[in-house]
């Protein structure tokens, strides 16, 4: 069922995993006069499925090839991705402090709180550069 849903098989194996652990997890919360278990079985890996195939839709794909061009050490220079690359155009239309906050937090993996460390503005506002930015080259 999980195959059916996501598509990919090394996805529906992840996907089976994520809901054997939340069954494990779970499982208190499991009322035999509500179901049987392999129904309530079903359900969560149906609903595990459905959530990993809708975060999909949102991903954009891009090739390694333009990722690694990015990055110049530990600094990321997005002056390296080719020209004719959305992603590139997209940056470059950002504020340089959006862009900043937006590629720490995706490329380097900071969180909110070192992002706005090392930026020197409040946790809010490093948040919200990061959701407007998003919605931005999403937009773009």
């Amino acid at each position: 069922m999980a195959y059916r849903i996501v598509g990919e098989r090394d996805l529906a194996e992840d996907v089976l995993q994520d809901a054997f652990l939340q069954i494990w997890q779970y499982a208190s919360s499991f009322d035999a006069n509500r179901g049987s278990a392999r129904g309530w079985i079903y359900c969560v890996v149906r609903n595990c499925a459905i959530t990993v195939r809708l975060a999909r839709l949102h991903e954009v794909a891009i090739e390694d090839r333009i990722l690694l061009a990015m990055f110049d050490g530990n600094a990321v220079q997005v002056s390296r991705l080719p020209e004719n690359c959305a992603l590139r155009r997209g940056l470059e239309q950002l504020d340089p402090r959006r862009r900043d906050s937006l590629i720490l937090a995706y490329v380097h993996g900071c969180t909110h709180d070192e992002i706005a460390e090392r930026l020197r503005v409040p946790v809010g506002t490093a948040k919200v550069w990061i959701r407007r930015s998003l919605i931005t080259l999403r937009a773009l």
